[in-house]
């Protein structure tokens, strides 16, 4: 019995390569999926994000339409209003650069930038941008609210919230 076990070698170079390339194959596929998994996480973190940007922007828009005084739709679905918060002839826009939504007023005209956006720039992340802000009127009292972000890619959402404001509507058709 003792001869049997000295006369063993180890394995031989067959044995070994087979090994090494079963080891190649399960960390190829383990590396597949792990990168689909993260690809897949990543994907749902930007849809959340992008859902809780747009809330966040519908809510803050559409509570100085409700408590607002004077608010006034035009022809163009331009909304203007005396906001508590911004003050007279205050207007909802999206910046050209940084996808931001701001906010020009009389009060505002003589601030700097920082301090016209409606969002800390913490609301915006995974490079998440509005590409729009849109007014429609609906009924004779009501405003619909439409926001668009974008995200990575072509990836765009929409979401829209009806608010009705305390001091009523004025539509100009002019």
């Amino acid at each position: 019995m003792r001869k049997k076990l000295r006369s063993r070698r180890g394995f031989s170079l067959t044995e070994t390569l087979i090994c090494v390339v079963l080891l190649a194959l399960m960390t190829a596929a383990g590396t597949t999926v792990a990168s689909s998994v993260l690809s897949t996480r990543n994907d749902m973190m930007e849809v959340a994000d992008a859902q809780v940007l747009a809330s966040t922007v519908l809510e803050a828009v559409s509570n100085e339409i409700r408590y607002g005084r004077d608010v006034t739709l035009d022809a163009d679905n331009k909304l203007t209003l005396t906001s508590s918060t911004f003050g007279e002839n205050t207007v909802f826009a999206v910046a050209a650069s940084g996808g931001h939504v701001t906010v020009e007023s009389n009060a505002t005209e003589s601030m700097d930038d920082s301090y016209k956006k409606l969002l800390s720039d913490s609301a915006y992340t995974m490079g998440l941008q509005v590409k729009d802000l849109s007014f429609k009127l609906e009924g004779t009292n009501s405003v619909t609210i439409t926001v668009k972000i974008e995200g990575r890619g072509d990836h765009a959402w929409e979401k829209s919230l009806t608010v009705t404001p305390m001091n009523g509507l004025t539509k100009k058709t002019s």
